[in-house]
């Protein structure tokens, strides 16, 4: 039995799955009732929506399209093949991986990686699969850890860097493919002992386990000297059923939900998915949902032998395509009526609201915006016969509107919030420097001056593009010198160009002294994070990158005070030459 039935029988064991037939025909509309959305409230950041490349091979720049443009997805879960050939610098078992790496990051999309399990001559069983419980020998610590780095280096050189790597792919599940057992106590011990070298390079996922079990991650997270090294509790739902995890949250820690397989692509299955996403989402409070499998068979998302799409795609879409990188889930009614489940979220002054109708008849249903209106929102269904499909606007009255949601749907509606932000007009002589008293700044537009040069921020040739390079100019207001402050949380920003949806960014998310900064498309993960700290300098901050766990900053490369200066990342110091004046530009 393959991986994709054994994982389906599962789920059939936890989940009755009881499948609603379509009613095509079926158009009777119930009574309308009222979800309300707080669109001033804040819930967790969310980070993406994807699905995993394990095991198929590097897929084509059509099914990269499919999913990663058309769809909106922004996260691939890769595999990192077992490979005995890792310290003689043969990489030929992971080239799959990165190619399928490199086509997702240039769609703007985030890439992090699973081991099914370590090279055999690592564990206790000497082989790749799960038989007798095989595990880490405690004397392949030290090379699993060199093992692992290899990798994040591997995708890094080679011009995919990784947003983060897991320790190991469902610890708690021995079966006869790939697969390595952990206990508490070994993930404890192994991180213990190289926790602090490998969160150095990468942030670490933990511990995908076959049915989000807390007791493999509890251990590391109630000790200061564990819990430091691991930045995501991921875990998967065979078996089991969404719930919060107060610990995960309370310890800063992001909650993923990293696997998951839906049987069938059915109006009922697809409906059953977006359930389940907006569980995660509400229930489970998580900030990232990736499916299982992006090509297989129709349980998976594309069929790379017909460029067939499956219907899940677009009930994932639904979520992905709209809710950005960034965003936050806000309140709102979770069941306003029967069979009818509502999420709703913020950012880049929009409000998105995903309305799911599981029954087997067209409802109308009442929205109500508190704390922020909309004068109208555009619509896009997912149906038994609609695939993302756009309906006409539906003008809102004081932030209320109805819709009808049809038998068995996902409808996502997207509005513009009013009285929000919008681009202010560039003064040519930008004054008044904020005043850090503290490592944050409110959300707004800003140009940003570097204190040893005297001169500002500036897209190179005032032209938005994806890697183009970012200098020191003279002031002079252009939109080149104009950057989007977000505060996405955890003490972290990006800095959108007002040039288009481009991002400050650090090449390649490279952590090495002398690396370039760029703007890059906006998808606002690791390489387009940073922070801010008070500079020694006065009224002005050090930008420290994420991509080097806040270690480096943004640098006036060797002092210059020329137009066109170059700005690099370096190694911190809090010199004046990486300190930096936020002036708001309106």
């Amino acid at each position: 039995m393959n991986i994709k039935v054994k994982k389906v029988l599962l789920s059939l064991m936890a989940v009755s799955m009881t499948c609603l037939s379509f009613a095509g025909g079926a158009t009777s509309v119930k009574a309308a009732s009222t979800a309300t959305i707080n669109v001033a409230s804040k819930n967790q950041v969310i980070r993406g929506f994807g699905a995993s490349s394990a095991w198929c091979g590097a897929l084509s720049d059509t099914c990269m399209d499919t999913l990663y443009k058309n769809a909106g997805l922004d996260i691939v879960r890769l595999r990192i093949a077992p490979n005995e050939g890792w310290n003689r610098g043969d990489f030929r078992a992971w080239s799959d991986e990165l190619s399928n790496a490199k086509k997702v990051r240039a769609r703007g999309g985030i890439v992090f990686a699973t081991p099914w399990t370590p090279p055999a001559s690592m564990k206790s069983n000497n082989t790749t699969t799960g038989a007798n419980r095989g595990y880490l020998k405690p004397s392949s610590y030290a090379a699993y850890a060199a093992y692992l780095k290899t990798f994040v280096k591997y995708m890094s050189d080679n011009g995919a860097p990784l947003y983060a790597l897991s320790l190991q792919n469902e610890p708690d599940w021995s079966p006869d493919y790939d697969a390595c057992t952990w206990t508490a106590q070994q993930f404890h011990d192994f991180l213990s002992q190289y926790g602090a070298g490998l969160s150095s390079v990468i942030k670490l996922i933990m511990p995908e386990s076959l049915g989000f079990n807390h007791a493999l991650s509890d251990p590391i997270l109630n000790d200061p000297n564990t819990a430091k090294y691991v930045s995501i509790i991921g875990g998967h739902l065979y078996g089991a059923t969404v719930r919060d995890y107060p610990l995960a949250r309370n310890k800063g820690k992001d909650i993923w939900m990293t696997e998951n397989t839906i049987k069938g692509n059915d109006p009922a299955a697809c409906t059953k998915l977006a359930k389940e996403i907006n569980d995660c989402m509400t229930i489970g409070n998580m900030n990232a949902y990736v499916y299982w499998w992006i090509s297989g068979d129709e349980n998976g998302l594309y069929n790379t032998r017909t460029n067939q799409t499956y219907k899940k795609t677009y009930v994932l879409g639904q979520f992905s395509k709209f809710i950005r990188n960034g965003y936050y889930r806000v309140n709102a009614t979770s069941s306003p009526q029967s069979n009818v489940y509502v999420s709703a979220y913020t950012g880049d002054n929009k409000v998105v609201v995903v309305a799911i109708n599981q029954g087997n008849y067209a409802v109308n249903q009442n929205f109500s915006m508190q704390n922020g209106s909309v004068s109208s929102v555009s619509s896009y269904v997912t149906s038994g016969s609609a695939n993302m499909a756009k309906s006409a606007n539906i003008t809102a009255n004081n932030g209320n509107f109805t819709a009808s949601l049809p038998a068995q749907s996902v409808t996502t509606f997207v509005g513009n919030l009013n009285g929000g932000t919008t681009n202010p007009t560039n003064p040519t002589n930008p004054t008044n420097p904020t005043n850090p008293t503290s490592g944050t700044l409110n959300n707004g537009w800003y140009y940003i001056k570097n204190v040893h040069a005297q001169k500002y921020l500036q897209v190179a040739g005032n032209t938005g593009r994806a890697t183009q390079n970012v200098e020191l100019r003279t002031g002079s207001g252009v939109a080149g010198q104009k950057w989007y402050l977000n505060n996405i949380g955890n003490g972290c920003i990006t800095l959108k160009s007002a040039l288009g949806n481009f991002m400050l960014d650090v090449c390649n998310g490279s952590n090495n002294d002398g690396t370039n900064v760029q703007i890059y498309n906006a998808y606002g993960h690791t390489p387009q994070q940073f922070s801010l700290k008070p500079s020694a300098a006065g009224n002005s901050y050090v930008i420290t990158t994420m991509c080097s766990n806040g270690t480096k900053a943004l640098d006036d490369s060797n002092y210059a005070t020329n137009d066109g200066a170059n700005v690099c990342e370096w190694s911190c110091t809090g010199g004046d030459n990486q300190s930096w004046n936020f002036e708001p530009a309106n």
